[in-house]
């Protein structure tokens, strides 16, 4: 078993198998740190490589996923505004056919009066 933490007490065998080493790969923190330990070791390299590629791959394919997310979330904001909007479009022009039935009433009791 590999324990990167205690990568100091590989054994003899561990090194001669290149065990400490490619536990310093999987430990490093930057593409640099890696990338200077590929340097060494071409099969590292190639390893080094196709880890990068695959974590590429996987951060394109979670901005996709938030971009069509984001466009989800904007249409159905877009729909829920467009309800509003009718509902509020519909209220008004039954408020404005009120204003008008008024209005003639108001202009019948004018005549009615003068």
């Amino acid at each position: 078993m590999l324990d990167l933490t205690q990568i100091e007490l590989a054994t003899d065998e561990d090194k001669s198998f290149k065990l400490d080493y490619w536990a310093k790969l999987f430990k490093a923190k930057t593409w640099e740190e890696a990338k200077m330990l590929a340097e060494k070791k071409p099969i590292i390299n190639e390893a080094c490589h196709t880890v990068y590629k695959l974590t590429q791959e996987e951060e394109i394919r979670m901005q996709c996923e938030a971009r069509e997310d984001f466009y989800r979330t904007q249409a159905s904001v877009h729909n829920h505004y467009q309800k509003e909007i009718k509902q509020r479009d519909e209220i008004i022009a039954e408020k404005d056919k009120l204003i008008s039935e008024l209005q003639a009433k108001l202009a019948e009791v004018d005549k009615k009066n003068l």
